[in-house]
């Protein structure tokens, strides 16, 4: 199963700033990593794909440009390699 190489932290963005969050797990085979946000209203959570101001990097960092109030909240990133389960890491962002 996956091991995290880089756990990723809460953090604390201005609004219209870009934020990374690096998060990256190793394993054989490579994990994937994926990021979620889940919504504070039903704990579901949403697959985060790139474009618009979203991008994950190659190496499992998370960008998010021009952040905006409404991308404040939860994040999960999730590394998964299809051995074990996958392993998860919440972080909350919060934008002022």
């Amino acid at each position: 199963r996956p091991e995290w190489s880089i756990l990723p932290d809460d953090a604390e963005i201005v609004y219209g700033s870009d934020l990374r969050i690096d998060c990256s797990a190793t394993g054989i085979p490579q994990p994937k990593l994926q990021w979620k946000k889940i919504s504070p209203e039903s704990s579901e959570s949403t697959v985060l794909v790139d474009g618009g101001r979203h991008r994950t990097l190659g190496n499992g960092s998370m960008v998010l440009l021009d952040v905006h109030s409404d991308d404040g909240g939860e994040y999960e990133c999730i590394a998964s390699n299809g051995i074990g389960d996958s392993i998860k890491k919440t972080v909350t962002v919060i934008v002022h």
